[in-house]
C-alpha cells in the first residue's frame, strides 16, 4: 500500500463516520440467545425455579432496548471486537441496541460530556476526570499497545541523531504518544528533546512518514505491516518488540449512566466476549468485517493483522487494566497538573464487577 493509496483513503474517514452512524447498528438477524445473566450470574429462568428466598430478592432491571451509541475513534485493528459484535448481532443478542459512530479523537470527549453518545470506546486517558467529569471504564478488550515505531527513509537512529526530530502521534497523551515516548526513552533518547506533532488520526501518521513530512511515528496494524513491508522506511521498534501496558477500545461512560444501565453495560461486555470467541473460530469473516471498517482489502496485511490481534483481544480478560491506568496517569500528570491528584480506582467502575462476572 503506497502513500498515495493511503492519502486517498483519508478522504473516506468522514464518510466512514457517516456510514457507521447511519448503518452501524447491531444486526437484528442474529440467532436468538437466552437472556443475559444478571451480575450475580443467575438467569431469569433459574431465578424462577429457585428457592423462596431467592424468588423474594429483587431482580435487576433488564436492558431497555433503547438505542445506545458507541463511538470509536481510530482506524486500528484493535477495534475489531466492537465492529464484529455490532455486525454479527452479539450486542443485540444480549438485549443491547447498539449504534456505532466514528468520531475524531479531538471531538470524542466533548461528545461524551454532552451526552451525544452514551459510550466511548477509547484509550486509557485521564483527561476527562482531570476536568471534573465523572466518567469510568467498565471493561477493556485490550491490555497492551499493539504498535511499532517507524521512521522516514534515511533516518539515523542514534540518540544524538534523533534529538530534535519530529514525532507524529494522534494526540497528546494518546496511545501513540505514550508508546513513542516509552520506546524513545528505552532507546536512551529524551522525548523532551523531540518535537511532537499531532495528526488526529492514524492514516496521516503513515502517509507523513512515507512522504518524509515526519521523521518518525508509531503505527498499529494494519499500517504497521505496511510500514514493515516498505523497504524505504526505518524500523526503530518492530511490532510486538516493546510491551507497553495500555487499554484500547475500552468502553468509557459517565458513571451515572453506567449505574442506571448496568444491564446494557454488561451486555456490551458480553458482546465483546462473544465477538472475540467468534473471531478466533472464523478467520475469513473476521477479516472481512474488520477490512470493511478499515477500507482495507490487502489479504496479506489482513492476515498478519488478524494473527497479531488474537494475541491481544481479551487476553487475559475484559477487566479494566490498572497497570495501564497507572501509566496513563503518570504521563497525563506531565502535561496536566490536575491529573496528579487522581487515583487509579477513580477510573474503575465498581472494582471491575461487571467484567469479573464474565470470567
Amino acid at each position: 500500500m503506497d502513500s498515495l493509496r493511503i492519502a486517498r483513503r483519508l478522504a473516506c474517514w468522514l464518510l466512514i463516520g457517516l456510514l457507521a452512524a447511519c448503518g452501524g447498528a447491531a444486526s437484528n438477524t442474529a440467532p436468538s440467545k437466552p437472556a443475559a445473566a444478571t451480575p450475580g450470574g443467575t438467569s431469569p429462568a433459574a431465578s424462577a425455579a429457585g428457592s423462596a428466598t431467592a424468588a423474594a430478592a429483587p431482580a435487576p432491571p433488564a436492558a431497555s432496548g433503547k438505542p445506545i451509541t458507541i463511538a470509536w475513534t481510530a482506524a486500528a485493528f484493535d477495534y475489531g471486537p466492537l465492529w464484529i459484535a455490532a455486525d454479527k448481532g452479539f450486542f443485540a443478542a444480549h438485549g443491547v441496541n447498539v449504534q456505532l459512530q466514528f468520531i475524531e479523537v479531538s471531538a470524542s470527549f466533548q461528545a461524551l460530556v454532552a451526552r451525544d453518545i452514551e459510550v466511548l470506546a477509547t484509550a486509557s486517558d485521564p483527561s476527562l476526570r482531570a476536568q471534573g467529569v465523572d466518567v469510568k471504564y467498565f471493561g477493556s478488550p485490550m491490555h497492551a499497545l499493539n504498535l511499532g515505531l517507524y521512521g522516514r527513509q534515511g533516518l539515523q537512529t542514534t540518540p544524538a541523531a534523533l534529538a530534535g526530530k519530529t514525532v507524529a502521534a494522534t494526540n497528546s497523551g494518546s496511545a501513540t504518544d505514550i508508546f513513542a515516548r516509552e520506546v524513545l526513552g528505552r532507546m536512551g533518547v529524551d522525548p523532551a528533546s523531540m518535537q511532537f506533532l499531532y495528526t488526529q488520526n492514524i492514516p496521516s501518521i503513515y502517509a507523513g512518514i512515507d512522504a518524509g513530512q515526519f521523521d518518525l511515528g508509531p503505527l498499529p496494524p494494519p499500517f504497521a505491516f505496511t510500514a514493515e513491508a516498505n523497504p524505504a522506511l526505518v524500523k526503530l521498534a518492530a511490532l510486538g518488540t516493546v510491551r507497553v501496558p495500555f487499554m484500547t477500545a475500552a468502553p468509557l461512560a459517565q458513571t451515572d449512566w453506567i449505574r442506571a444501565h448496568e444491564a446494557e453495560a454488561s451486555g456490551i461486555l458480553q458482546g465483546y466476549k462473544d465477538a472475540i470467541v467468534f473471531a478466533r473460530a472464523n478467520e475469513p469473516e473476521t477479516k472481512a468485517i474488520v477490512g470493511k471498517y478499515l477500507q482495507l482489502d490487502d489479504e496479506r496485511v489482513l492476515k498478519l493483522s488478524y494473527d497479531r490481534a488474537l494475541e491481544f483481544w481479551g487476553v487475559p480478560d475484559l477487566t479494566v487494566d490498572r497497570d495501564a491506568l497507572k501509566l496513563a496517569i503518570e504521563y497525563g500528570a506531565r502535561v496536566n497538573p490536575a491529573v496528579q491528584s487522581l487515583t487509579i480506582e477513580e477510573f474503575v467502575y465498581d472494582d471491575n464487577r461487571l467484567a469479573n462476572a464474565l470470567r
